[in-house]
């Protein structure tokens, strides 16, 4: 592969068991691998893919953000009557497809190297899988009651935007005992309450910017979005978008192009419009799927920005937007998810090695999450390495820069040797094929403040402040 290419895309996530067992759907590195297959709606389903020799170690890779709940499906299961498939066409039902459970290639190239691969679909859909560590230790404990497979020697854990966001929460909630490394790669690491309030942010600045334009009114307020029975499509998120901007799907007009403009001020955006709208998915979809659901925050708002507390660098902005008082109830448990806190707790004992990899010029997980969990990382007194790439996007990275990634986690695991993100680079490049296109890093990056994009909220931990 020569070109960048997105990988963050959803991965497979209904309303079943799956019955458990071998599936011969092995990759040709190792055509003699074992497929099991497990789990439930209530620990989401799995996937582990074991080697044909197999040294007890084991990767699980986490997705990204889905919506869509009949995701939430057993591996190689047609998606409306769960009958077994392998491809769309084994489906019976007309229009029905058969659910894949992604390794994201991993399996490709830690098979080879006797490392099992494993993925979920999670229990739940959207940005904020709060029962994400539970139904990773549902593919632990399924291992450890398998006869032919028994609990893994080693655990290792990777994942690509929210999936980098599960990772690190795996790395602070769940038992670090039998975890001996960790690889978020792009991930959305600000934390719970940061990385909301930037998608309310981004709420209130389209409200603000576009008030009183006919066709761009959002439904709802804004950390809940939506009616009470549906968030907005994404072609209404369109159509809304563009009703104020209108740079999506014709030629704005000057009126359209300063709206844009002073939209693209207050709020630090650098994508193309196409992605700036994808943005506003996030703010409106996935905060709906936040703060609606029973199972998350059953409708409490999270909303805060008290005047006097929280100022915005546009003067105009910070005079106009919409304030909000502080709402406990849901901050605090929104705040329990994906805490970038390593002082305490479980976060505490991590020892293990931790690389992490990420675009100097990502749109969504915006570089200055990454300095969050950087200063988390260093408060707790933990070592890390954390390699950037060129360009823009969302984890637009090539195989080979996510390979070389990995393998130096893999690698200071059995050799104790730290690598530095020169390191990761010289690995990439050393890779077969690749050239240097393929492993386009940037080593004089400085990771900028989240603070600089998004004001600080009194009750933000002290990583994201």
């Amino acid at each position: 592969m020569t070109a960048k290419r997105i990988v963050f895309a959803a991965a497979t996530l209904a309303m079943a068991l799956v019955a458990q067992g071998a599936q011969a759907q092995c990759p040709s590195s190792d055509p003699g691998c074992t497929e099991y297959t497990g789990g439930s709606t209530k620990t989401g389903f799995f996937r582990i893919s074991v080697p044909s020799s197999w040294n007890g170690d084991l990767m699980i890779v986490n997705h990204g953000f889905d919506l869509d709940p009949t995701n939430i499906n057993p591996h190689r299961a047609c998606k409306k009557n769960n009958a077994p498939c392998v491809v769309d066409g084994d489906c019976a039902i007309v229009g029905d497809v058969c659910t894949e459970i992604d390794l994201f290639g991993f399996d490709e190239y830690l098979l080879p190297q006797g490392i099992a691969v494993a993925a979920s679909t999670y229990s739940q859909t959207g940005w904020s899988v709060f029962a994400s560590r539970k139904d990773l230790k549902a593919i632990l404990k399924y291992m450890k009651k398998t006869p032919d497979l028994g609990a893994p020697a080693r655990t290792f854990v990777s994942g690509f935007s929210m999936g980098g966001a599960v990772t690190l929460d795996w790395s602070i909630r769940a038992n670090p005992k039998g975890t001996f490394g960790i690889a978020p790669l792009c991930p959305a690491a600000a934390g719970g309450l940061a990385s909301w309030d930037a998608a309310t942010d981004l709420r209130m600045a389209f409200d603000y910017t576009c008030s009183g334009v006919s066709g761009a009114f959002f439904a709802g307020a804004v950390d809940q979005s939506g009616d009470d029975a549906v968030y907005p499509t994404q072609t209404q998120i369109a159509i809304k978008f563009d009703a104020c901007f209108g740079n999506l799907l014709g030629s704005p007009t000057p009126e359209d192009q300063a709206r844009y403009d002073d939209w693209l001020s207050i709020t630090g955006h650098t994508g193309s419009p196409l992605e700036a709208a994808t943005l506003m998915g996030f703010a409106t979809q996935g905060m709906y799927d936040t703060v609606q659901p029973k199972k998350k925050l059953s409708r409490k708002p999270i909303a805060y920005n008290p005047y006097g507390q929280v100022t915005y660098a546009d003067p105009a902005f910070d005079a106009g937007v919409e304030r909000f008082p502080e709402y406990p109830k849901g901050r605090k448990k929104l705040g329990k998810n994906y805490d970038p806190n390593y002082l305490k707790g479980k976060a505490a004992k991590v020892t293990y090695p931790i690389v992490s990899l990420a675009n100097d010029d990502d749109y969504l997980t915006i570089p200055g999450m990454n300095q969050v969990i950087q200063s988390a990382w260093t408060a707790g007194g933990k070592d890390y390495t954390t390699a950037w790439v060129n360009g823009g996007g969302h984890c637009n990275f090539t195989e080979f820069e996510v390979n070389a990634t990995v393998q130096s986690m893999l690698d200071w695991a059995d050799t104790g040797t730290q690598p530095s993100a020169a390191d990761i680079e010289t690995a990439c490049l050393a890779l077969p094929g690749a050239s240097a296109g393929d492993c386009d890093f940037d080593q004089a990056f400085t990771v900028p403040e989240f603070t600089d994009r998004v004001p600080a909220r009194p009750d933000w931990p002290d990583a994201a402040k």
